[in-house]
């Protein structure tokens, strides 16, 4: 009987205690894949989140590329502006909104129906953080007054020459658009998803709830983990319903945000309570079958003992088999809901992915890679990654082989291949594609190579052109300050004068002519340019001999457009003539004439040398030749034709008349003549000279020396001017505002401090400082003048 009454008992307490057992290792199974779910769905949102804002970070940067060139004035009246706004929100479906907004604070133009609303957004939070930090702001959610949606917003500063808070430009994205993505993504499952600053508060969730609480709550798990990581899993209540969640969140990629996605745990413990019923009421049944096994075994225990045996056996392969069955058909599920989450994100990523097999050959391409390489999908399938169709060449533009193709990089190493940029040809267009490619390789469980490659890839054609014209810009500023150095160096070689005193005073005043005409130039392109005053400002250091010079036209007015390439081309006229032309040579005359046309209405431009050294067509084409081609023929879509006549070059120049305006030219800077001043109160004062650039302190030191001054240093650094500020005794103090790269400042308060008068150098005309008692300072714009130096010591002297 002892045997039997045993197994009585272990057929009361097995069949529990081993569901027991399975249901606390289910509980754990469950809560640890939830927490691996919410954190893989955080990984992939993440991706998607990344790339929309990195999206309206590049419509930011193509907007703020076509306005570089207009003042706030014209972009507020512009309905050129106003309607790219528009036409940049109706192609990105995540742009809810687009905005300009001055230094001031009052917006001027956007992508509403209205291109002017006139707001005032001096108090909203985006406005204050970027007049004092140059960064990309993701400002707080807000509900927006004409829609009435809600929304948050991107922006960053314009982009200003000078780097000073020049106002900004903002898009909006609409909560709507994150909300349907999040939806189509992760379905009706017991989830919800939100999009969160660095701070903690709110920027999109889904499923909205009203009201929605600003921010997470200060205590949450979320900043303590978020701060030393880029990923991971907690749980917590929900502020906006106390439920216990729990959270996966990862950060977003150069953005101060982070992707949360949230699961019920009482969801979870739900499911697993009720395949823990299912498993008792198994054990239960278990429990009363075995237990009246047992007793019948009790009445018939020869006879049935193998039965019992085998009955046993029965059961347990049964439920073996179910819980297998049944593990079978939860990861066949899984497998097809993560399918249907990866081809969603696959389908509306705004990145171009392209999967490529073992061989190399494409299997796959998403509508983005479509758009991009203007090639359909079930055209690209099949064709090699390496096919010279692509036409593929590395960042410098040289053709990249076959081997060093990101695919064959990421197949041969294994390893991913991040950030690599190439080049591609658009089949559909015909033209070339810049990328920033990303190649990930692939691998199935137990294989030591890749069985493919995953390739995501952004269009950054866009960002290079702008990069192409950056370097254009410096390769011109390089090339105009040479030619103005040629000129300069032509100025003084054909200046005369009797004596010293006046060869230097017409060599001062040709300079300070060429000067004032590089003013005039930077003017005109907000206000229009006279043409007349930039043909006599260019040729200034020439029309001291009427006879060599003859100009005549009638009044033109040019419109900003035009106003910097005409000048532009003046320039290199005006400095080829003077380094290789007729003013090369005393005897050279130069004609520069202009009429309009009576039909058109046109521009006829006519540059004829006489008198001047034999000229012949050149060899070859000189940038400042194709300098003044792309001026005329590209940006003001005009014709320049050269006549390389042995008596001289002849150049005809025609504009189109709608660079041409009835308004007002730019005022002409100022030629007044020098004060004259006594210099007896100047004689023996003792004045500190601080100056870096050796040759302009020299001039300096001999000028005061002139002037019967006694010069205190001349000083080229801070340390070495501080310490002469503060040890020798001085009567005034010439300073030049920077010494190799440091402000002089500190210098110039120690002089204060002592009531010692001071005089700024500089050839930036103004003091950058945020103290008020240097906005009234005494201020010389070099070059300077004995005359205006003296007049200058002499004011401060009384």
């Amino acid at each position: 009987m002892r045997p039997l009454s045993l197994l009585f008992w272990s057929a009361l307490l097995l069949p529990p205690t081993v569901a027991g057992l399975i249901a606390w290792r289910t509980h754990d199974a469950m809560l640890a894949e939830a927490r691996e779910r919410v954190h893989h769905t955080a990984l992939i949102l993440r991706e998607h989140a990344t790339r929309v804002l990195e999206a309206q970070e590049s419509v930011i940067d193509v907007i703020d590329a076509r306005i570089a060139d207009l003042d706030w004035d014209t972009i507020e009246r512009s309905p050129e502006v106003h309607a790219l706004l528009q036409a940049v929100a109706r192609r990105t479906p995540h742009v809810d909104g687009l905005w300009l907004v001055r230094p001031e604070g009052r917006t001027v133009n956007s992508a509403d129906i209205f291109p002017m609303p006139r707001s005032i957004v001096t108090e909203r939070e985006y406005f204050q953080v970027l007049k004092r930090q140059n960064v990309v702001h993701v400002g707080r959610m807000m509900r927006g007054l004409l829609k009435g949606n809600l929304n948050f917003n991107l922006s960053r500063r314009r982009t200003s020459q000078n780097g000073d808070f020049d106002g900004l430009i903002l898009v909006t994205i609409s909560l709507d658009y994150f909300e349907s993505f999040w939806t189509r993504v992760i379905g009706n499952e017991p989830e919800i998803v939100t999009l969160l600053r660095a701070d903690g508060e709110y920027l999109a969730r889904s499923p909205m709830v009203d009201p929605l609480p600003p921010r997470i709550r200060s205590d949450s798990p979320f900043f303590a983990l978020s701060a030393g990581r880029d990923s991971g899993v907690y749980e917590n209540a929900s502020l906006t319903d106390g439920a216990d969640r729990i959270f996966g969140f990862a950060k977003l990629d150069g953005f101060p945000a982070h992707i949360l996605v949230g699961m019920s745990r009482d969801a979870v413990v739900t499911a697993w309570m009720r395949q823990t019923a299912s498993l008792f009421a198994a054990a239960l049944a278990a429990v009363l079958a075995l237990g009246s096994l047992v007793r019948l075994a009790q009445r018939r225990e020869n006879r049935l003992s193998e039965e019992i045996t085998h009955r046993l056996r029965v059961e347990s392969t049964l439920v073996a088999k179910e819980e297998h069955l049944a593990a079978l058909e939860h990861s066949e599920a899984a497998r097809r809901e993560s399918e249907g989450r990866f081809r969603s994100l696959f389908e509306t990523l705004t990145q171009g992915v392209i999967i490529h097999d073992a061989t190399g050959r494409i299997v796959s391409a998403n509508r983005a890679a479509e758009e991009i390489l203007g090639v359909p999908a079930e055209r690209m399938i099949g064709r090699s990654s390496t096919s010279p169709h692509w036409e593929l060449c590395d960042g410098d533009g040289r053709p990249l082989s076959a081997d060093d193709s990101p695919i064959e990089l990421a197949m041969r190493s294994g390893a991913l291949v991040r950030g690599l940029t190439v080049r591609i040809r658009n089949a559909e267009t015909g033209e070339h594609r810049w990328l920033v490619v990303d190649a990930i390789p692939r691998f199935h469980a137990g294989e030591p190579r890749p069985s493919g490659v995953f390739a995501l890839f952004s269009d950054i054609t866009e960002r290079r052109r702008g990069e192409e014209a950056q370097r254009l810009l410096v390769r011109e500023v390089d090339h105009r300050a040479k030619n103005a150095l040629a000129v300069v160096q032509a100025v003084v070689r054909l200046s005369r004068g009797d004596t010293p005193e006046q060869f230097a005073q017409a060599v001062e005043g040709r300079v300070g002519a060429l000067a004032r005409a590089h003013t005039l130039l930077a003017r005109s392109r907000w206000e229009g340019a006279d043409l007349r005053t930039l043909i006599e400002d260019e040729l200034a250091a020439f029309l001291g001999i009427p006879s060599r010079i003859a100009i005549a036209g009638p009044p033109v007015v040019l419109a900003a457009d035009a106003a910097q390439p005409v000048g532009m081309v003046l320039h290199e006229l005006s400095t080829n003539t003077a380094k290789y032309g007729a003013l090369s040579v005393p005897d050279g005359r130069l004609r520069v004439s202009w009429t309009l046309e009576g039909g058109t209405g046109a521009l006829t431009l006519r540059w004829e040398e006489t008198g001047g050294p034999p000229v012949s067509a050149p060899t070859r084409s000189g940038f400042g030749t194709r300098l003044i081609r792309t001026s005329v023929e590209s940006q003001l879509d005009g014709t320049v034709d050269y006549d390389w006549a042995a008596a001289g070059l002849r150049v005809t120049v025609i504009v189109p008349p709608v660079h041409m305006t009835s308004g007002r030219a730019a005022a002409r800077a100022s030629t007044a003549a020098e004060p004259s001043v006594s210099t007896e109160r100047l004689r023996h004062r003792r004045i500190l000279v601080v100056e870096d650039n050796t040759p302009i302190a020299l001039e300096l030191v001999k000028t005061l020396g002139d002037l019967g001054c006694v010069v205190v240093g001349p000083a080229g650094t801070v340390e070495s001017a501080a310490k002469l500020a503060a040890l020798e005794t001085v009567d005034a103090a010439v300073l030049d505002v920077d010494l190799h790269g440091r402000s002089v400042l500190p210098v110039a308060e120690l002089l204060e401090a002592r009531g010692v008068p001071i005089v700024f150098c500089t050839g930036f005309g103004e003091i950058q400082s945020t103290d008020a008692r240097w906005a009234a300072a005494r201020i010389l714009k070099k070059p300077v003048s004995p005359k205006t130096l003296a007049a200058t010591l002499a004011g401060l002297a009384a």
